[in-house]
């Protein structure tokens, strides 16, 4: 049973699916790490997409070994965050 605040939500990093390629393009698959393989993850309702990553919850590097799509930093992979004043 969800808590009464939160809710159910797709997780943005995978997509759903539950899995990712480890350096977001076309790595070894690995286990997504924001939803731990379920593909969804809980949400506070009140909460709002997050303009950094704009929803995804990663963002794009380049590095000296090419591209790479890490976990964003500000909302740890959930895409979303908490609105000013909240």
């Amino acid at each position: 049973m969800e808590p009464e605040n939160m809710e159910s939500k797709t997780c943005n990093y995978c997509f759903g699916e539950g899995k990712v390629p480890e350096d977001g393009f076309d790595g070894e698959i690995i286990t997504c790490p924001v939803g731990n393989g379920t593909g969804s993850i809980l949400v506070n309702k009140d909460f709002v997409p997050h303009v950094k990553c704009d929803g995804a919850g990663k963002i794009r590097l380049k590095t000296p070994f090419g591209k790479q799509c890490v976990l964003c930093p500000d909302c740890n992979g959930t895409g979303w965050y908490a609105p000013p004043g909240f």
